[in-house]
Formats: structure tokens, C-alpha cells, sequence
């Protein structure tokens, strides 16, 4: 009698686990076959707990956890820093169940059967991740800086490959153009001490990226990796990012260059990974 309950019990136990996550496939394929990974990946589970799914791409000889950010409850996108260059690579996703991880699902990357989305829809994924923000009233400006950072052919065709729609203010995307830096007379607020941002420095946006995209482009012509770009660019900006949050960048924010001492001092990649994880 007691060995037939637990027996039901166990069964019980595994039946709920397994129902955690009833289907994960892939929405839009948002990158092609050599260029960083970008997806949307549509998820129906019993909990909200994202923690408890990861997503990898395995390709040829590498492997990489990719970035999640929740779209909506159905829905997340999954960004990464190495570049796709297998054919058959593969979208591995696992869950963490019973104290252990579980593989749910292999999802081909570059199968037929995977939508893909237009490059003029690209930048209207990013719009969906977080309630727009009120627009701000328009001030008259004046020219601030005329250095902008420079970037590469490579990097300017990543700039366009999520540009080309109206800006309409998501608080997740990037920034405007940042070959202007404006102040509204009466507005300025106390600027941040010298040695968190390199004089006469802005950085060249355009309006629809994130900041993980901004800090990819970044870390290259700065020699550093994508975590301390990313938060280089939060300490020496912070007003441009709404209540403080570094995924919430402000579509209307104008960003300075951060020092080079201050990149310096998130140069361990596994250390910055882990502090933006936690913020």
C-alpha cells in the first residue's frame, strides 16, 4: 500500500514537472548565416519563471548561452555576441526541473521551415519589449560635440539592419543620431565628473537599437567585450536610461563616450557579465 503511493506520488511529481513547458519553436529568425544571433522564440509554459529556461546555439566547434529578454508572456528575444557561422547550427533549449536541467527541444536555425523576418520589421521587434514612453516636448538645441565614434562598414550595415522605421519611442530601443549632442537652455542638469566620459565624445545611434546592439558595435572599436561596454555606457550615462534600469534605454537619450579608464575598470569579462546579470 505505502510502495503504490509513492509510486503515485512520483508519478504526480513528473507529470506537473513535464507540464512546465508545453511548446517552444521558433517565431523569427532575425539574422543570417554569419552574423550575430537574433530570434524571437515564442514560449507557452505554466510559469512565468524565464530562470528556468535557457537557450543555446550550438554550431560547429562553439557554443553560446543567449541573452533572454521577455517580449510579452508568450513571447521573448534571444540575443548573443558570437557569430552563426554553421549551417546546421541549432537552437538547444533546456529547463531546470526536479534539480537538474532537462533538454526540451533542437530547433534548426537555418531550416526552411523557419520564418524570417524582413529587415524592415527588425526594429519593430524592439518596440514590443517594453511600454513606449511620453514623448518630450522639442527645445531649441545647440551643437554640443562634433566627434562621433567611428565604426566600420561591417558595423554600419548592422546599424541599418535593424534601422529603416519611424522612430516611435520604445523605452528599450537606442537613441537618435548622436552626431548632434543638444542642451536646452534652462534645462541642463550637473554633468557627470570628467573622468566617466572622454571629452567631446558622443556615440553615433540611430534610434532602434538596443543597448546590447550598441555595445556590440562599441566593445570592437574600443578593443573591450560586450558586458563592459554595456556598462561603461550605463555609469556615464545615467539619465539616459529610464528609472535607472539598463535595459530600459530612452529612445530620445543622448550618450557621451565613457573614458577609457572607465572601460579599464570592468575589463574582466566574467565579472561584468555577472554584475549585469544581477542589476
Amino acid at each position: 500500500m505505502r510502495a503504490g503511493l509513492l509510486m503515485l506520488v512520483l508519478i504526480l511529481l513528473t507529470s506537473v514537472a513535464r507540464a512546465e513547458t508545453a511548446h517552444v519553436s521558433i517565431n523569427q529568425r532575425m539574422f543570417e548565416l554569419g552574423h550575430l544571433p537574433m530570434l524571437k522564440v515564442n514560449v507557452v509554459a505554466d510559469s512565468e519563471d524565464m530562470t528556468r529556461l535557457e537557450f543555446i546555439v550550438r554550431q560547429r566547434g562553439a557554443s553560446e548561452k543567449l541573452m533572454v529578454q521577455p517580449i510579452n508572456r508568450y513571447m521573448v528575444l534571444l540575443l548573443g555576441i558570437d557569430e552563426v557561422t554553421d549551417k546546421q547550427a541549432e537552437l538547444l533549449v533546456r529547463e531546470y526541473r526536479i534539480n537538474r536541467w532537462h533538454e526540451l527541444k533542437r530547433l534548426p536555425l537555418f531550416d526552411t521551415s523557419v520564418p524570417v523576418a524582413l529587415r524592415s520589421n527588425r526594429a519593430r521587434v524592439f518596440g514590443e519589449q517594453m511600454p513606449s514612453e511620453s514623448p518630450r516636448a522639442e527645445v531649441p538645441a545647440t551643437v554640443l560635440s562634433s566627434k562621433v565614434v567611428p565604426s566600420s562598414a561591417v558595423q554600419a550595415q548592422r546599424v541599418q539592419a535593424v534601422a529603416g522605421q519611424p522612430q516611435s519611442e520604445p523605452q528599450s530601443l537606442g537613441v537618435p543620431s548622436a552626431s548632434q549632442a543638444v542642451a536646452a537652455p534652462g534645462l541642463q542638469v550637473k554633468a557627470l565628473p570628467i573622468e566617466t566620459r572622454e571629452p567631446g565624445c558622443m556615440l553615433d545611434f540611430d534610434g532602434t537599437e538596443t543597448l546590447w546592439r550598441v555595445a556590440s558595435r562599441y566593445a570592437q572599436s574600443s578593443h573591450t567585450h560586450v558586458y563592459g561596454a554595456m556598462l561603461a555606457i550605463f555609469d556615464a550615462n545615467p539619465k539616459a536610461f529610464s528609472r535607472g534600469d539598463i535595459r530600459n534605454l530612452r529612445s530620445d537619450a543622448k550618450l557621451h563616450c565613457p573614458s577609457s579608464s572607465l572601460l579599464q575598470s570592468y575589463g574582466d569579462k566574467t565579472a561584468a557579465k555577472e554584475k549585469f546579470e544581477q542589476m
